[in-house]
């Protein structure tokens, strides 16, 4: 028997497409019901399924990747739909940008191909990535459902006209972004809806239920289109009001004074929703659901800057606890990153946790991206910050902050990778053509995915970007490689070392299906992931500090970690894992810590933070400190 609000979530789904019941995706979980069970039933089953499926305790990487990959295949839009007038409208737009006549050759069709699929790839990626996170953990799944259902109808955006347009086969633009706080305004009406309204008693009368609306939604008496969009649940033109109604909200940006406001853990959630709703921030923390949860965890804090009546009512930066450590930092500006006024604000604030010291450097590479912002004449120093050689620019928002790009955009690549090496500029490449015998810089992403490319340069000593080996017929690096400043994709290479004067890897280390057995001596920076699941490497060098991502250790042949490891950004995965102890200098693990199945029976006294759960089974003999038992989780 089905619970009351399962059935009327079910019921939603059903109004919304009378035909899913009969073409439930079999591909993601198998529903086996009666043929005459009701579409509700067979609905809210899939829904169950889908639970067990898409949030797997511990959290499962490759499970995860295999349903991306699902909904990929299903809603990305395949090579031979894409219209010919699409090449025809590139071509123009070349035309347009002063490239002159661009020939639409089949390699060059390949290639634009190859973005529009990525693109679309990317934003329904940044959907499931939220859906499937902690952060709405506080949504049914019949909402998460509906939601991300209604998204991928819909086409793009028209701000004049405030309107989606309609999506098919063949639409060529991506998804629509993923706006938090207007999916979290359209979240709370609708399981309001469902689970307050829709659950009232059939025989009520017409005016009955009215009276009944108006006391589960107040401001429909203001607004009467309101009314009629919640009462038809539609995702499009709910997220169209939602998206018109955050845009028309004023922010008076011109002054940081003002004041930070605790919201104490176990607090009224509603006193903090009605500071932030209607003030645009972007921040799912302005739906009462989202907020009943992060405030059930731990304290929030809020800077609110003086508005015209000089009081403390404009939103300009948060940081939420989970427990007694922060949990995450967040601001105004795109992407939800600091906007540029404010980051010394929130520097000053971060002194007062004991793990503040952890966003120093997003506070500084802020405030320094903010001082060149503006600046055309660049240090050297300031050039080796822009593009990123010692160290990533890391912000307080989900992605890379979009100035970064906008930046370099304006400036000469090449003259300015010279200048940061002191080489002349004809020792410095930015494409695959202009790699020669006395390459030494490599400026930006090297890609050589299934290249015709066979070997590098002996000079070359950096890589700007990344460097993806994938399939390359590429068999060894140059001797003098020492930096890659993106990620590093080994899998399914030919490639079978590193080169021993390798000391920094930006972003991502992928090793999987790698022939390489072990990491340089030299190596102490990985700023990304360092997955060595079912990896040939045995150990990790010594000298490795800091691995910026996670680190997945799960039936991996490393039997131990390097003593001078002292940060892991992301998760750390040791289940099935052979390493027996954590490093004594560890102090932070940013994610979750897997223990499941793994020899380690005690924590480094050092390690203060760990940002997830802690996963094991109850007969495991593993001793936790009191500072993180609330985040022990039996496996």
């Amino acid at each position: 028997m089905l619970n009351q609000i399962a059935a009327a979530g079910a019921n939603l789904i059903h109004r919304v497409d009378d035909k899913f019941h009969v073409t439930l995706p079999t591909g993601l979980a198998a529903i086996r019901e009666p043929i005459d069970s009701k579409p509700t039933t067979k609905i809210a089953n899939f829904h169950r399924a889908i639970v067990q499926t898409h949030f797997p305790q511990p959290p499962n990487p490759d499970r995860i990747a295999r349903i991306k990959d699902y909904y990929f295949k299903e809603h990305v839009i395949k090579p031979e739909n894409i219209p010919e007038a699409e090449f025809i409208r590139q071509q123009r737009i070349a035309r347009d940008l002063g490239h002159g006549d661009v020939d639409i050759t089949d390699e060059l069709k390949k290639q634009l191909t190859e973005v529009i699929i990525q693109d679309q790839k990317a934003r329904i990626e940044d959907w499931l990535d939220y859906l499937l996170s902690d952060d709405s953990s506080s949504y049914p799944i019949w909402a998460k459902h509906w939601a991300f259902d209604g998204m991928l109808k819909l086409g793009q955006y028209d701000k004049t006209k405030q309107k989606f347009s309609n999506r098919s086969s063949d639409t060529t633009a991506p998804f629509t972004e993923l706006d938090r706080e207007a999916l979290a305004l359209v979240m709370d009406l609708v399981i309001k809806k469902v689970t307050q309204f829709d659950t009232l008693p059939n025989h009520l009368s017409k005016q009955e239920k009215n009276t009944n609306l108006e006391a589960i939604f107040p401001e429909i008496k203001d607004d009467n289109q309101l009314k009629d969009l919640i009462q038809n649940a539609n995702f499009r033109t709910l997220y169209e009001y939602a998206i018109k109604k955050l845009a028309s909200s004023e922010k008076n940006l011109s002054t940081t004074e003002g004041a930070w406001v605790k919201y104490p853990k176990g607090s009224d959630h509603i006193v903090l929703v009605e500071a932030l709703k209607g003030k645009g921030t972007g921040w799912c923390t302005a739906a009462e659901s989202t907020a009943r949860t992060q405030l059930s965890s731990g304290d929030f804090y809020v800077y609110f800057s003086f508005d015209s009546e000089n009081k403390p009512t404009i939103p300009r930066a948060a940081i939420r606890m989970q427990n007694n450590s922060i949990a995450e930092v967040r601001g105004i500006a795109e992407q939800q990153n600091l906007d540029s006024a404010i980051t010394d604000v929130v520097e000053d604030k971060l002194k007062e946790f004991q793990d503040g010291k952890l966003y120093k450097k997003k506070s500084a590479d802020m405030k320094a991206l903010t001082d060149i912002e503006n600046t055309v004449d660049l240090t050297k120093d300031e050039l080796r910050f822009l593009y990123e050689i010692d160290s990533i620019i890391e912000g307080f928002g989900y992605q890379k902050d979009p100035r970064i790009a906008e930046i370099k955009a304006k400036r000469d690549m090449k003259q300015d990778y010279a200048s940061i090496f002191d080489v002349l500029a004809n020792k410095v490449a930015t494409s695959i053509d202009e790699l020669n015998d006395d390459t030494k810089i490599f400026g930006g992403d090297l890609d050589l995915y299934n290249s015709q490319v066979t070997s590098l340069p002996d000079a070359l000593t950096h890589i700007g970007g990344y460097l993806n080996l994938y399939n390359s017929q590429v068999t060894s690096l140059p001797d003098a490689l020492t930096h890659i400043g993106g990620y590093l994709d080994l899998s399914n290479s030919q490639v079978t070392s590193l080169p021993d004067a390798l000391t920094h890897i930006s972003s991502d280390l992928n090793l999987r299906s790698s022939q390489v057995t072990s990491l340089p001596a030299a190596l102490t920076h990985i700023g990304g992931d360092l997955d060595l699941s079912n990896s040939q490497v045995t150990s990790l060098p010594d000298a490795l500090t800091h691995i910026g991502g996670s680190l997945n250790l799960s039936n991996s042949q490393v039997t131990s970690l390097p003593d001078a490891l002292t940060h892991i950004g992301g998760d750390l995965n040791l289940y099935n894992s052979q390493v027996t102890s954590l490093p004594d200098a560890l102090t932070h693990i940013g994610g979750y810590l897997d223990l499941e199945n793994s020899q380690v029976t005690s924590l480094p006294a050092a390690l203060t933070h760990i940002g997830g759960k802690i996963f094991f089974k109850r007969d495991q003999n593993v001793k936790v400190p009191k500072l993180f038992v609330e985040k022990i989780h039996y496996s």
